[in-house]
């Protein structure tokens, strides 16, 4: 009894030792409420901790990203900084990180690697919001992978033929994500060309699978024979109506009453002859 009394305070003393020189023993073992899977607990016992080093314990090891980030925001280590936004899985903390070095250089580099390379467009976004040289800006706005951060930076740019350039590249050649057809329109409506902005939204209303690109596309077209264009050949029906009811010619009205190949299109054609005869 009295060897295995000693055995477990020769334990607990080494475990002290151990916990003293390495805190994330203790974490292991007695996990603190910061760790919670339970965003509101995990991000409300951040926010009670007062010592730096269970703060950076926090900024690191949190299994939620909002307690990661609010712990961030309270630390001023900055090689625990330096590390968080270099290795946090999540850009949103990487950023919060950044914002919080005093080399400046080096959070730069990172807002410049998440505008170039992410792909989640309010992420690319609020990283190009960051960057400050224009010669950067021209970088990401030429070869981003998101056309949103894309035109981001391209509306900081000092250097506006530079900017017609990337949105005249994105209104015409944009189709590697499920929200190309929006991007196209959004590149479009910046355009100062607008023959060519007429003609991609001609293009993105006549052929977009997704019906509120379609959509969209329609309010911005004014050509009559345009609109008709897109009334008897967009994949759509719903575009194809939208078309139909922002007619006001009354022969492309009655050709398309007559010749289109869709009923429900004739249909509404009529309805429109109708109306604006009454």
């Amino acid at each position: 009894m009295i060897w295995w009394s000693l055995g477990c305070l020769v334990y607990l003393i080494l475990f002290y030792v151990n916990v003293s020189e390495n805190p994330e023993i203790w974490d292991f073992y007695m996990r603190p409420a910061w760790k919670s899977i339970d965003t509101y607990r995990a991000v409300d016992a951040v926010n009670k901790l007062q010592d730096e080093a269970k703060l950076v314990r926090a900024a690191k090891k949190a299994r939620r990203w909002e307690a990661r980030k609010a712990a961030i925001e309270r630390i001023t280590d900055q090689k625990a900084l330096t590390y968080i936004m270099k290795n946090d899985e999540y850009y949103d903390v990487c950023m919060a990180a950044a914002k919080r070095l005093t080399n400046q250089t080096l959070a730069q580099e990172k807002y410049v690697y998440i505008a170039k390379n992410v792909w989640n467009s309010s992420t690319s976004i609020r990283a190009v919001d960051m960057i400050t040289n224009q010669s950067v800006l021209a970088d990401v706005a030429e070869n981003a992978v998101d056309s949103y951060a894309r035109m981001a930076a391209a509306e900081k740019l000092i250097d506006q033929n530079l900017a017609q350039k990337v949105y005249t590249d994105i209104a015409k050649n944009d189709n590697n994500s499920l929200s190309s057809e929006h991007k196209r329109i959004a590149a479009a409506e910046r355009l100062i060309d607008q023959t060519l902005a007429q003609k991609v939204y001609v293009d993105v209303a006549k052929n977009a699978w997704c019906k509120y690109a379609g959509e969209d596309a329609i309010k911005n077209i004014t050509g009559q024979n345009d609109l008709a264009d897109v009334a008897k050949n967009a994949v759509k029906s719903i575009v194809r109506i939208a078309a139909i009811k922002k007619l006001t010619d009354q022969s492309l009205l009655t050709d398309i009453a007559k010749n289109a190949t869709c009923s429900e299109s004739r249909a509404c054609a009529v309805v429109m002859l109708h109306d604006q005869s009454s």
